[in-house]
């Protein structure tokens, strides 16, 4: 029983601050995603949720909760790939060749710099100057001698910058383009299905 006592106020102080926490980050979206600034709804979230953890903010969000949102975000990521698309890309055989070859030298380069100006672990270097996801590099560097304090540092900069900079900088520019038409969804019970593999994997 004292341990069901203690449960439930911790339980209660979690839900407040994952409510505020969704709350807060709603807001920032809306802020910039209805005004219709690109990947606003994303960058919002993102700024305005940064700046609640910098002012010292219990923001909370619960592991589970973050896997169906990755999944949701990668759902809406490559469903915007389409046939017409990669048929494209067989097209451009040596514009994918130097994209490989650039990539590879930055990220060793990049690397280089943080070993050498820095002393930072080869390990931890790579991770950090990783192109893609960040959580799969944080769970990459995780399973490593990595320091993961440090990856995480950079991954964020990294994705604050192409979440939140780069769409302000379109913007500005003027080179937002007309939203792509919606596809039709399948059946809500296949949706679900489909939904509850993913996360659970």
């Amino acid at each position: 029983p004292a341990n069901r006592t203690m449960i439930r106020p911790k339980r209660l102080i979690l839900a407040r601050r994952l409510t505020e926490t969704l709350v807060l980050a709603a807001l920032g979206g809306a802020a910039l995603g209805l005004p219709g600034i690109p990947a606003g709804w994303l960058s919002g979230a993102i700024i305005v949720t940064a700046a609640a953890a910098l002012a010292k903010r219990p923001l909370y969000m619960p592991k589970a909760l973050a896997q169906v949102i990755f999944v949701l975000l990668g759902i809406s990521l490559g469903s915007a790939l389409t046939p017409d698309m990669l048929g494209r890309v067989v097209t451009w055989p040596l514009s994918m060749l130097v994209l490989t070859i650039a990539m590879s030298v930055l990220t060793y380069a990049i690397a280089a710099y943080l070993h050498y100006a820095h002393q930072w672990d080869w390990m931890s270097a790579l991770f950090a100057s990783a192109p893609g996801a960040m959580s799969q590099a944080l769970a990459l560097a995780a399973d490593t001698v990595s320091d993961l304090r440090s990856v995480a540092i950079v991954q964020s900069v990294r994705v604050l910058a192409l979440a939140v900079v780069m769409p302000l900088i379109i913007a500005g520019l003027g080179l937002t383009g007309a939203p792509p038409e919606p596809l039709p969804l399948p059946p809500w019970r296949d949706l679900a299905g489909e939904l509850a593999l993913l996360v659970s994997v």
